[in-house]
């Protein structure tokens, strides 16, 4: 258990934490506002709220996702910042999940906005888990009654740095993944 709160204290897993969690939401966030409308239609896909809903939730998870992830990257609001951007996670793992044990495979997750064409899977829930555990995991730190210490600017930015060189990577992993599906030949 010490060694696993020593790793929560880690200041290094803080910030990469919530410069991760901060850079993926903004990143969803900004991708579906340049999308404009066409994430009303991801939402009306995924058939889970009634057609009333469907235009005002889907204008307003885009400015959400910003709103939470610059409350994340400045650690404002805590522990509010921490179990928004959690709860988003959960509440988007959730809706893939009900589609997927509905058999409804076929349509875009919508994930990081409308051009992205990704299907959903299984995959894909577990990913938003694991961002929701992210997001979480400076506030256990926090529970744990252990602040993490101030880095120096350069220690900092280096963090930073890998915290969008990870996202960075796990986006190409997509791109490489969904290239390598067309090149075997399935349908995109």
């Amino acid at each position: 258990m010490q060694n696993i709160e020593q790793a929560l204290a880690n200041e290094y897993t803080y910030l990469f934490a919530r410069t991760l969690v901060g850079l993926v939401l903004l990143t969803a966030g900004l991708a579906k506002l340049f999308g404009g409308r066409k994430f009303v239609e991801v939402v009306r896909n995924y058939k889970l709220l009634p057609e009333a809903l469907v235009a005002p939730v889907g204008r307003l998870i885009p400015f959400a996702e910003v709103f939470v992830a610059v409350l994340v990257f400045a650690d404002l609001l805590q522990p509010f910042a921490a179990l928004a951007a959690a709860l988003l996670f959960l509440m988007f793992g959730g809706a893939l999940a009900i589609n997927l044990l509905r058999g409804r495979t076929h349509i875009s997750c919508g994930c990081f906005g409308v051009s992205e064409e990704q299907r959903l899977s299984w995959a894909l829930v577990w990913r938003n888990l694991l961002f929701a555990a992210l997001a979480f995991l400076p506030q256990l730190a926090r529970a744990a009654g252990v602040a993490p210490a101030r880095l120096a600017p350069e220690e900092a930015a280096l963090t930073i740095l890998l915290a969008g060189a990870a996202l960075a990577s796990f986006l190409m992993l997509g791109v490489i993944v969904k290239n390598w599906d067309v090149a075997e030949g399935e349908p995109e």
